[in-house]
């Protein structure tokens, strides 16, 4: 059956492209695909639900889970992790390891900047385990590279973390 997109157009962007996809009969990636080639924004954009978060509400975030979170609010899990990963929450029950715990202290101890090897010398962890543990906190944005600083072998450059 072919579909007459110029009369459900009215409604892209309206609408969700799940509801639109039920009610004419096509799956709602095809929805979604001709919404895009028309150029128009999803109906309740990311998170997919119309709801402004107040301040009370973001201070719900990371103290229960996302689902009780969401039925609290009325809103989608989905939408709340969404809106907990933007704003960078922990979920909740989650808890730093060790590893990245060491890792953050020293960085805390150092006022110039420290290297990863440095970390590495200092503790008992590897330094493949140190680097892990950096990147995965500066992609968080926990830490921020500060330049770098030559390395005391082979003229190499190795970067310097700080806390963000």
């Amino acid at each position: 059956m072919a579909v007459n997109w110029k009369k459900i157009k009215r409604r892209l962007g309206k609408d969700t492209d799940a509801a639109i996809a039920q009610d004419i009969g096509v799956s709602t990636q095809r929805v979604q695909q001709v919404r895009t080639k028309f150029r128009i924004e999803p109906a309740y954009g990311p998170g997919g639900c119309p709801f402004f978060w107040t301040q009370k509400e973001i201070a719900l975030l990371g103290t229960m889970s996302d689902r009780k979170v969401g039925e609290l609010l009325g809103v989608p899990k989905d939408a709340v992790k969404y809106k907990r990963r933007l704003l960078n929450i922990a979920a909740h029950g989650h808890h730093r390891s060790e590893r990245t715990e060491i890792v953050l202290r020293r960085i805390a101890r150092s006022r110039k900047g420290v290297t990863c090897r440095e970390i590495a010398a200092k503790t008992s962890l590897s330094l493949e385990a140190v680097r892990s543990v950096v990147d995965r906190l500066a992609a968080r944005g926990e830490i921020e590279a500060n330049g770098t600083r030559p390395a005391k072998r082979r003229g190499r450059r190795e970067v310097v973390w700080i806390v963000a």
